[in-house]
């Protein structure tokens, strides 16, 4: 018998193909949407109001959001920081000058920078 046969013969078996990719999903942590509160929402529109006001200067913000999760239920808050480019209201989206965006209806906080 070769070696390359003999090594195959004791190789890992998998019974379960897909098991061990579904556990990791499984583990992996997701929060839930919680949103602004009534008084923190007021905020929130006072603070677009003035980022849409400001938007040919391209305003410095910080932007924390909700991005659900796309294979299960809840999702993660995150954060970015930069320049306003565009706040299209008709999509309800908000981008900033290096390409990312994000809806308006997951905004949980923004506040002008600088």
């Amino acid at each position: 018998m070769s070696m390359l046969s003999r090594a195959a013969q004791f190789a890992p078996f998998a019974a379960l193909t897909g098991y061990d990719a579904a556990l990791s999903e499984e583990e992996r942590l997701s929060e839930e949407w919680m949103g602004p509160s009534d008084s923190e929402y007021g905020e929130l529109n006072r603070t677009l109001q003035v980022v849409l006001a400001q938007i040919d200067e391209h305003p410095f913000v910080r932007v924390k959001y909700f991005r659900p999760d796309g294979h299960k239920l809840g999702g993660s808050y995150q954060e970015c920081v930069g320049r306003v480019k565009h706040i299209d209201l008709k999509k309800r989206l908000l981008f900033l000058m290096d390409g990312s965006g994000m809806p308006l209806d997951c905004i949980d906080n923004i506040t002008l920078e600088g």
